[in-house]
């Protein structure tokens, strides 16, 4: 019988030749002998394990993964290794001067691959079981404070962290209630820890240590019910308690997608949307995707797997995809929604069109691949058509991009052509769960291209001025200049742009145009095709309101001409008005609920100004219908998870999405402010 100074002895010399020459023939000998023991004497070699002799921990261990142990044995040599863990995590201190690190990785290993049923039938070793969980715990948190805190000069930390990663996974797996391991600071500590060190690990070399340490957190986060409510309130608070923010963990986390190997992009893939902010557009977290393209890395690894079974949209078999590449794909799916959800910029959805999103979903929206994906990946892929795609396609440019991507489908294409009297979806997904949501979205697309079409006819004969306010020469878009930089004021000549450049100031205006936009502002030619959509809308409405105005629109005030129209809500159909109303009597209220959200101008002033309706008092009764009759109009729409209005005022024979006119002598038709001013008369 081996006594237990055996182990000290043992992991002493361990200790004491780590950085010895000597070391690989002395532990290649002590294994040698710990396996001849194994194979004659497998009863002193459990004996041994049990007092924890290091060598003889790591035979039996090895030799149980291996399948090498004869089944009448099993259960003396699970019971010893059962044993061996309690003795192993007994003395921190000591763990790490020694080998026990290694022995309790391969202990923890081996009783993994014994699996939870084995324990549910040997009653007497799942009791010594349960006896070894709060040892185990308190190893893990030592272990996680070892490589936090000390310099791991001998490159043992990863094996460390593989091993406590291991036994999370059994702690799981046998006290799913939480009620034996441990107490509720150890637990908090560990997770800040193991944040800690996974934040600390940059390099791509790193990249497996540092996955192993994220999937512990993301264990404890998600399913120990004693870390409540939530596993993003505990995300939240440790990010707190260490001085990081949700965002910054969420960069790390897309950077590492790039470098990490398919066990690790699961791993991550699981553990970010326990990030996604409660309060979509929070700014930091928008930066942190954008900066990282998030979207993109996600995209490649979804086309990665695709590419790897070699799937085929004409003749799809998903034969070849592994569960666990399935799974990635499902995760891949939900942290793409919840991307496209937080996004305040049509710019990165323009991308991931670009990058062949609409074929990605294609591909998991057949019924080969969505039988594998599960219900979750059906409900994600749902979402990212119906509740992303659907909306964004009302913005001009996701809408060309969306028919750039379809045209790459060649099956796909003529269902998305504007011209074509092909309905419903592709024979591929004729039979798939999502083909409503498809024929949808493919009609919404068509509905929009012929809208644009419109559009497109309509502005180039519509006439503009020249932005200089001192020459303010009218005539049609095709004989001007557009400003390179905002893309809204248009010139005559090169010599007015320079005069509006230096004199008129439209230098700070142009760069307040451009910081809108890049901070998620549509365009003012996307803006004028919105209102000139939601226009169309609402002359098609057969709302009760809306016909009164059109048979008797002299008999309701103008403060009640209000029609609200949001495209936020769940709807793909053609001239699907989610809400109408005619409730603003109230002047006051107009002016707090609309002046906030409307969406800036260029105009005389050299700053933008804000459109208003006019105020009550000032309107006259209206003469004709069809000049002077207007309904103030508020198109909201939505750009993932953000809701975003554009207001503007219309004859309902046409949009005047350019603001009022003030038709004073100097100039002619100058745009104005909410009194009906312009830069003339505003100081008057």
């Amino acid at each position: 019988m081996i006594r237990e100074e055996t182990f000290h002895d043992d992991a002493r010399t361990y200790s004491q030749l780590i950085f010895n020459e000597e070391m690989e023939t002395y532990e290649k000998n002590r294994a040698d002998e710990a396996k001849s023991r194994l194979a004659r004497k497998p009863k002193a070699a459990f004996a041994a394990a049990r007092q924890g002799s290091v060598y003889d921990v790591i035979a039996i261990a090895t030799a149980m993964e291996e399948g090498e142990i004869p089944m009448r044995l099993r259960d003396s040599c699970a019971s010893a290794i059962v044993d061996a863990v309690i003795v192993l995590t007994k003395d921190m201190d000591f763990i790490r001067k020694g080998g026990a690190w290694w022995a309790t990785s391969q202990c923890v290993r081996a009783i993994e691959y014994l699996g939870p049923n084995y324990f549910k039938i040997r009653e007497k070793v799942r009791e010594r079981w349960y006896k070894a969980i709060p040892n185990l715990c308190t190893w893990i948190y030592h272990t996680l404070k070892g490589i936090m805190y000390e310099d791991d000069e001998s490159g043992t930390g990863e094996g460390l962290l593989l091993g406590a990663y291991h036994a999370l996974n059994l702690i799981y797996a046998f006290d799913e209630d939480g009620k034996r391991s441990g107490n509720v600071l150890g637990k908090y500590e560990m997770l800040k820890l193991a944040t800690r060190v996974w934040l600390r690990q940059t390099s791509i070399e790193e990249n497996a240590f540092a996955s192993h340490s994220l999937y512990i957190v993301f264990l404890y986060a998600k399913n120990t019910p004693i870390c409540q409510p939530t596993g993003r309130h505990v995300m939240l608070t440790i990010a707190e308690d260490i001085n990081v923010s949700p965002a910054d963990i969420v960069r790390l986390a897309l950077a590492r997608l790039q470098i990490a190997d398919t066990t690790a992009q699961t791993q991550i893939l699981a553990f970010v949307p326990l990030l996604f902010p409660s309060q979509i557009g929070e700014p930091l977290f928008q930066r942190a995707i954008v900066k990282q393209r998030g979207i993109q890395i996600v995209l490649r690894i979804i086309r990665n797997i695709f590419e790897e079974i070699s799937f085929d949209f004409r003749s799809p078999d998903a034969s070849d995809l592994s569960v666990e590449d399935a799974a990635t794909v499902s995760n891949a799916l939900l942290v793409m929604f919840g991307l496209l959800q937080c996004l305040q910029s049509w710019m990165p959805l323009r991308r991931a069109l670009h990058c062949g999103l609409i074929r990605l979903l294609a591909y998991a929206s057949t019924p080969a691949i969505l039988s594998r994906l599960g219900k979750d990946g059906e409900i994600y892929v749902r979402d990212i058509i119906r509740n992303v795609l659907s909306k964004a396609v009302r913005i001009r440019q996701v809408l060309l991009a969306t028919r750039r991507a379809v045209n790459k489908i060649k099956i796909m294409a003529p269902y998305a052509d504007r011209n074509s009297t092909m309905s419903g979806v592709p024979e591929q997904l004729s039979e798939s769960p999502l083909n409503d949501v498809w024929e949808d979205f493919l009609q919404s697309i068509r509905h929009h291209l012929k809208a644009l079409e419109i559009f497109s006819s309509e502005r180039k004969m519509e006439e503009i001025q020249c932005g200089n306010m001192h020459c303010r020469l009218r005539g049609f878009r095709s004989d001007f200049q557009k400003c390179a930089g905002c893309e809204i004021v248009y010139y005559c000549s090169t010599e007015c742009q320079s005069v509006a450049w230096r004199g008129q100031d439209h230098k700070h205006a142009c760069a307040a145009y451009q910081e809108k936009r890049d901070q998620g502002g549509i365009s003012t030619l996307d803006a004028d095709y919105l209102a000139r959509s939601a226009r169309n809308d609402i002359r098609k409405s057969t709302y009760g309101a809306m016909s009164k105005l059109r048979s008797d629109p002299l008999s309701i005030p103008f403060n009640e001409r209000y029609v609200a129209i949001s495209y936020a809500e769940n709807s793909t159909k053609e001239r699907n008005i989610d809400s109408f109303s005619t409730t603003f009597f109230n002047w006051e209220v107009v002016k707090r609920d609309i002046n906030p959200f409307v969406y800036r101008l260029p105009c005389s002033d050299p700053y933008p100004f804000e459109i208003t309706p006019k105020r009550v008092q000032d309107v006259e009764t209206p003469s004709s219908y069809e000049e002077d009759v207007e309904v103030l109009i508020m198109v909201k729409y939505r750009l993932g998870n953000s809701h975003r209005s554009i207001f503007f005022s219309t004859p309902l024979k046409k949009a005047v999405f350019e603001g009022r006119m003030c038709a004073c002598c100097r100039f002619h038709d100058a745009l104005t402010d909410h009194n009906g001013l312009c830069l003339v008369h505003r100081g008057k």
